[in-house]
């Protein structure tokens, strides 16, 4: 059974949420019981039409935010490895940025994906917005981490954001 929970929130909700989300583990890939924690942050500013400045400051809060956090219950503590920032990205590097990030991950995996830029709606269908105006629909967002094994959070931080979880 694939695990995907999508999170849609302003920044400010996102500390209790990423705290509570999951149980705790051992960030270990050695060892197939343990799990390792993975973070993709995505913030896009430089579009042609309508450059955004908060993308970049919203993923260097939430890198300070992974770095800090230490998952603990059931005498099993884990932090959060593998944190990967990237900015100003097209369609096509967000989807290879995420095969990459999450290269590796097993079923007892914790797969974080953060994005912060414009978001859109085109025929009905939210969209994450490339800064080459390119578009990753809600299928074929989930078509990217439905490849990953594992748990996979999504927290967005975009315009129709709720499309990605059928709320208007």
């Amino acid at each position: 059974m694939k695990k995907f929970l999508a999170v849609t929130v302003s920044l400010a909700m996102v500390f209790s949420m990423i705290f509570t989300a999951l149980p705790s583990a051992t960030a270990q890939a050695a060892d197939p019981g343990m799990v390792t924690r993975r973070a993709l942050l995505v913030g896009n500013t430089k579009y042609a039409s309508s450059p955004l400045q908060a993308p970049v400051y919203d993923v260097a809060h939430m890198k300070a935010l992974f770095d800090q956090m230490n998952f603990t219950g059931a005498g099993e503590e884990g932090p959060v490895t593998n944190i990967i920032c990237k900015n100003d990205r097209t369609k096509m590097q967000m989807i290879k940025d995420m095969a990459e990030a999450f290269a590796g991950a097993d079923s007892n995996d914790v797969s974080y994906f953060y994005y912060s830029g414009h978001g859109s709606v085109i025929n009905g269908v939210a969209q994450l917005v490339g800064i080459d105006s390119t578009f990753i629909s809600v299928a074929e967002l989930q078509a990217a981490l439905d490849s990953v094994p594992g748990t996979k959070v999504v927290i967005l931080d975009s315009c129709f954001s709720g499309g990605f979880i059928n709320k208007a």
